[in-house]
């Protein structure tokens, strides 16, 4: 699909300033295992096809990859541990591009997987900057993403946008509201589900996605 070679090419060519790293443009050789940048972009270019074979519902935006998740697995809201573990993933290609073990695991992707799963199928995931802020010298960290970062990043999701015109737009969380209401994209807003927002950002996607869930859970 021309689309998503189109987003991968642009993705790989974005030089970051740090600190903020393109996770598909550069590896570390401390953290990263061999042709690290490769496997991520490979990882996520198996992921849109999956979406582009089967056009999503919902296209959910949340704020940057973070170094639990994307930063190694290369798919928003997406760990390691997720690639590894979800069926959605499983036996389709998918691999860490990490150095550490155990691999990494982050709380939000837990939480966004398993609310998927009450779900006919996923929503397709993205970010308002693509890529992973980290406070300075400190790149196993998170940060928010700065006003420019973020400017810089809509680029990439008006791209995104292309491969899945239909999808329902969803802002996960204030930074990709702010973005896509300055771009003048249409949406609808849902809590995060980081800081103890889990019940209310599964009630949120049940809601877009009109269905009734089964359960929802409080941590």
């Amino acid at each position: 699909m021309p689309q998503i070679k189109r987003l991968l090419e642009a993705l790989a060519d974005f030089r970051a300033d740090a600190p903020l790293v393109n996770q598909y443009r550069s590896t570390h050789a401390e953290v990263d295992r061999a042709r690290g940048a490769a496997i991520r972009r490979r990882n996520l270019e198996l992921y849109l096809r999956l979406f582009a074979a089967r056009p999503p519902r919902l296209l959910i935006l949340g704020e940057a990859a973070g170094y639990r998740g994307c930063r190694f697995s290369g798919i928003p809201f997406t760990s390691e541990h997720t690639l590894a573990n979800n069926p959605f993933f499983k036996g389709a290609g998918f691999e860490p591009s990490s150095r550490r073990e155990p691999i990494w695991r982050e709380a939000s992707a837990s939480i966004v997987w398993e609310t998927f799963g009450q779900l006919e199928t996923p929503p397709l995931l993205w970010g308002t900057v693509p890529f992973h802020p980290h406070r300075p010298n400190e790149p196993l960290s998170n940060r928010a993403p700065a006003p420019a970062e973020r400017r810089a990043g809509i680029q990439f999701f008006a791209m995104l946008r292309a491969i899945v015109p239909g999808a329902r737009l969803i802002a996960c969380g204030r930074i990709a509201e702010e973005a896509l209401g300055n771009a003048g994209f249409v949406f609808t807003p849902i809590r995060h589900p980081s800081h103890g927002g889990k019940t209310d950002f599964q009630k949120g996607v049940f809601a877009a996605a009109g269905v009734k869930p089964k359960a929802l859970q409080r941590c």
